[in-house]
């Protein structure tokens, strides 16, 4: 199969990336496959690149959660990979996110298959996945959405010089969370891998977001330009038919804030291994802790959200008004749990 083919045959192949060292953002990555399984009627395989920081415990839900669905997932241990890169290499990427930011620069040299679409772990696949993974390259390496969506960087911003002496377009940089990559294509170039190593090596100094700066340097004029909606980060706006990107504090699991994405967020949660056998008391409790660390909230209302649940157990006696406010606080992550187990069923 050649990736700039607008119909293909065998099943689906997507890709995420996994770096956890404190065991808890492979939910997260598994909130994304079940996103991509509810959503996509295809046969999907869903691989999942990782290093030692997986648990035995994520590896058994990675595995239930596609079982769940037919579907297959292949987990690929990278840990011999990570473990090549310099102190310099690592230092320069965990300053803006980790090291498991670069794993997807491996998908060509480990998957032998001809195209994937790679996804991050803060994104929610509300489309049939089908729908990407036909998009027509056109001759081109990968597609990916621009990072500013609906324009190109501004010719004379800080930004822009950045991304030409990097070596890439502000005009076409774009995003990196979603990417349909025709790996076939790719290969042909050689290592992308040892390709991105140089790459730091000579350039690592002006990156900012290490993967994309490298990957449109490497692939400059060679990258097709998608349609936001497949890498929709305005969350505030209908979210039906694209995948959602979640970036920075827009993340579901990092405050409650009333977007959309959060709902749909929760609901894919309940429906993969992590939240399968999810009681709505537990849910309610989930939520509860999860609005308390709202990043819009003042920290003394954080503080009050935390300490709701508490004093109610307790029973102490802290004033009408506090303990109608708490009341009607857990009435309504009740009828919100209500209402996500009602989508999950």
């Amino acid at each position: 199969m050649r990736g700039g083919a607008t119909r293909t045959e065998g099943p689906i192949h997507a890709a995420l990336a996994l770096y956890d060292p404190r065991g808890t953002y492979s939910q997260h990555a598994g909130v994304v496959m079940a996103s991509i399984f509810e959503n996509t009627e295809s046969p999907v395989v869903v691989h999942v690149l990782h290093d030692s920081t997986l648990t035995e415990e994520a590896r058994g839900k990675f595995l239930r959660t596609a079982a769940k669905y037919a579907q297959e997932v292949r987990l690929i241990d990278v840990t011999p990979y990570r473990d090549q890169l310099d102190a310099r290499t690592v230092a320069l990427v965990q300053d803006a996110c980790s090291v498991g930011t670069l794993y997807r620069l491996l998908i060509p040299d480990l998957l032998p298959v001809g195209r994937v679409v790679y996804l991050d772990c803060d994104t929610l696949v509300n489309l049939d996945l089908r729908e990407l993974w036909e998009v027509s390259l056109d001759g081109n390496c990968l597609a990916g959405a621009l990072d500013h969506p609906g324009r190109g960087l501004r010719r004379l911003s800080a930004e822009a010089l950045r991304v030409r002496l990097n070596g890439g377009d502000p005009a076409s940089y774009v995003n990196a969370g979603v990417l349909l990559m025709d790996l076939d294509r790719i290969r042909e170039r050689g290592s992308l891998f040892q390709a991105s190593m140089d790459w730091l090596a000579h350039r690592g100094h002006t990156a900012r977001l290490a993967d994309q700066d490298i990957l449109n340097s490497l692939f400059r004029g060679s990258i097709k330009l998608l349609d936001d909606r497949f890498n929709n980060r305005r969350l505030e706006e209908d979210p039906s038919n694209s995948i959602l990107h979640m970036i920075n504090e827009s993340k579901p699991w990092l405050g409650l804030t009333g977007l959309l994405s959060e709902r749909l967020y929760w609901r894919a949660y309940l429906r993969s291994a992590w939240g399968e056998n999810t009681t709505r008391d537990e849910l309610i409790d989930l939520l509860s802790r999860t609005a308390s660390h709202t990043p819009s909230l003042h920290r003394h209302t954080a503080q009050c959200w935390r300490r709701i649940g508490l004093r109610l157990r307790r029973d102490i006696l802290c004033g009408e008004p506090v303990l109608a406010v708490g009341l009607l606080v857990r009435e309504f992550l009740h009828r919100l749990a209500a209402g996500l187990r009602g989508g999950a069923r």
